[in-house]
């Protein structure tokens, strides 16, 4: 009993051609719930304030969407090291 439920689940757990495969149903809402999280993510400059420095994302960022905002509410290091230091 145990062998056939693990024998069923694995074809799902595997992943199906089948647009109904477990997969192909919950990547819309992994995409969803991804990119939620990210956007919760703060504005963080790796510069002082006031310096213009192109923007160039870490390697490991590189198939991510990471162009930085408008400098409202950006978060730079120096004003980090003051908040650190209080």
């Amino acid at each position: 009993m145990v062998s056939d439920f693990s024998r069923s689940l694995s074809v799902f757990v595997e992943g199906t051609p089948d647009e109904q495969g477990i997969h192909q149903t919950i990547h819309p809402f992994h995409l969803k719930f991804k990119n939620a999280i990210q956007e919760t993510a703060p504005d963080f400059r790796p510069y002082k304030s006031g310096e213009q420095m192109p923007y160039e994302p870490p390697a490991f960022l590189a198939a991510e969407k990471t162009e930085p905002g408008s400098d409202d509410g950006a978060i730079y290091v120096d004003k980090v090291m003051n908040m650190a230091l209080q």
